[in-house]
């Protein structure tokens, strides 16, 4: 919605891919916290069994083209054409000049994440960025539709001025970076294990 464009334009972009990325670890961290271990537990599954929010979290931070690939092969066959032609549901309501359901999805997360003590910068940077298109669009009239793309564009440049002000208060730490980073290295520490031991197999024989 924010970045007015498809899922496949979204993906694009990695900045955008890196706050999608926090965004989800902090829903994540706020929504675990909210349940406090409890009898009930938020539903943290997508579309599989295998493919949770963490997985895509860590999928968002990969090179674009293998980002896209992973994304497209994990939601399955559709989805390519769907993220090629589908823009948000929120992006409609603003082209359409209504008021969107941040209030109600991610303006309640990040009260939430409040009232537990759960960082959710990331997520309250969005929610403004959201209610200034709100401001914007319902200002905007038809006979001036340039002025509501440049307010757009205006709104775009700020989020990411503000992110990476963000990052740079956390001596420049994305933390779903950080642990990709570490997964990938012990990943690829076992594979050459792996494959010095099967060399050293190979060579015996």
């Amino acid at each position: 919605m924010v970045t007015g464009g498809t899922l496949s334009y979204t993906l694009s972009k990695r900045s955008w891919r890196l706050i999608l990325a926090l965004m989800i670890r902090e829903s994540i961290v706020t929504l675990l916290k909210a349940s406090r271990g409890g009898t009930w537990h938020p539903d943290l599954m997508l579309v599989s069994s295998w493919l949770t929010p963490w997985i895509l979290e860590m999928l968002l931070v990969f090179p674009t083209p293998l980002c896209q690939l992973l994304v497209y092969f994990a939601l399955g066959s559709l989805a390519k054409k769907q993220a090629d032609g589908m823009g948000s549901p929120g992006l409609q309501d603003l082209a359409e000049g209504r008021k969107t359901m941040a209030d109600w999805h991610l303006a309640e997360i990040v009260e939430t994440g409040r009232r537990y003590g759960c960082e959710t910068s990331v997520l309250q940077l969005v929610l403004d960025a959201v209610r200034r298109l709100e401001v914007s669009t319902s200002q905007s009239t038809p006979s001036k539709p340039s002025a509501s793309n440049q307010s757009h564009d205006a709104t775009i440049d700020k989020m990411e001025k503000d992110f990476s002000s963000l990052l740079s208060l956390r001596r420049n730490s994305h933390a779903t970076v950080a642990e990709a980073t570490f997964w990938f290295m012990r990943g690829l520490l076992i594979l050459s294990i792996a494959a010095l031991v099967l060399f050293l197999f190979l060579h015996d024989y």
